[in-house]
């Protein structure tokens, strides 16, 4: 028999969103407009999960998220809670639909600099600008994640400059998608990234595998230049380094068994909890207040350790980032 997982989006403190967007009628402007309200969501998605949660809402759950959208348009729902990357193509289909902005907090990764290397900062993110607006920055994450995955591996341009220099990234390469081995070598959305970004800029890329916690150590004396591994934006890192402008939005889910009796992170409270070592998983768990009720939290150096020790029946809960969970549960899912 199969076994399915699926995962939970975290409320309030700990939700950091990548993917929710919100498609409303006049007279929803917030998140909190959409309480008593008439919710369509795609059966079994994050926005199924959201909605689930809003206060003495109704949730109608649809087989596709266009009938969830045509719904919409038909009167049937008062809004849609839906995944932002398709939301924007509804959007872009249907000139009578507006998307909420803001209605879930979000998370944001960042590439860290030395505040001795404001040139390089600036370098970086005008290539990341350029990267963004060509298109490449969406490539690289859906060559990783979602229904064409592996379709569009980054490759150099073949008149790619790298006459600069040898410019080396700190990363900790336990991190699918982001950074992780495939055989000798370091590859992920990351690691796309920052060879898409050398390329621009003229440098030869050079990756540096290293403990999560040394990353910005490594950068602030001068052992690498950039820190590059799914690095979120807090106000410590500000303080201590340059950020680039955000490459990526991101939150924090919770992935249990198909059937399981947690539900919403107040079902956390006495269960086993997994995390990765010194990960934005980590940060945002500690910020919640369920951080005090769960029995145990288990830490792990990477991710699919974690999975593993759940599909073992080990831990009740994992707490990861929406995109590296759904990249491990397509990746390591399995008959069992």
């Amino acid at each position: 028999m199969k076994r399915k997982f699926m995962a939970l989006a975290l409320a309030a403190a700990m939700t950091v969103s990548m993917t929710s967007a919100v498609f409303a009628a006049d007279e929803i402007k917030s998140a909190d407009d959409l309480e008593g309200k008439k919710i369509g969501v795609q059966l079994g998605t994050t926005g199924d999960t959201l909605a689930t949660d809003i206060k003495d809402a109704t949730v109608e759950r649809y087989n596709k998220g266009n009938d969830a959208v045509l719904a919409l348009k038909q009167g049937k729902v008062d809004c849609v809670v839906i995944d932002s990357e398709p939301a924007k193509k509804f959007v872009e289909k249907n000139d009578d639909l507006d998307i909420i902005e803001d209605v879930f907090d979000k998370e944001e990764y960042a590439i860290c600099l030395s505040k001795d290397n404001a040139d390089l900062t600036k370098e970086f993110n005008e290539a990341l600008k350029e990267l963004k607006d060509e298109g490449t920055l969406d490539s690289i994450r859906d060559n990783y994640i979602g229904d064409d995955a592996g379709k569009t591996p980054y490759e150099s341009p073949k008149d790619a400059d790298h006459s600069k220099g040898t410019l080396t990234m700190a990363t900790n390469a336990t991190f699918q998608p982001y950074e992780y081995y495939d055989g000798d070598n370091i590859v992920g959305i990351d690691a796309d990234i920052a060879q898409a970004v050398c390329d621009k800029l003229g440098y030869e890329l050079k990756i540096e595998d290293m403990e999560f916690d040394s990353i910005i150590t490594a950068v602030q004396t001068g052992k690498a230049d950039i820190g590059f591994a799914g690095m979120t934006v807090t106000e410590e890192r500000i303080e201590a380094m340059f950020l680039s402008k955000p490459y990526l939005d991101n939150r924090q889910v919770v992935i249990v068994e198909e059937g399981s009796k947690i539900a919403s992170v107040s079902d956390l409270a006495g269960k086993t909890v997994g995390l990765q070592k010194g990960s934005s998983a980590r940060e945002a768990f500690d910020a919640n207040p369920i951080a005090s009720e769960v029995a145990q939290v288990v830490e792990y150096e990477d991710n699919v350790d974690a999975f593993l020790d759940l599909q073992a029946g080990r831990i009740d809960a994992l707490l990861v980032d929406e995109v590296a969970g759904n990249y491990i549960i397509e990746t390591y899912s399995k008959n069992q």
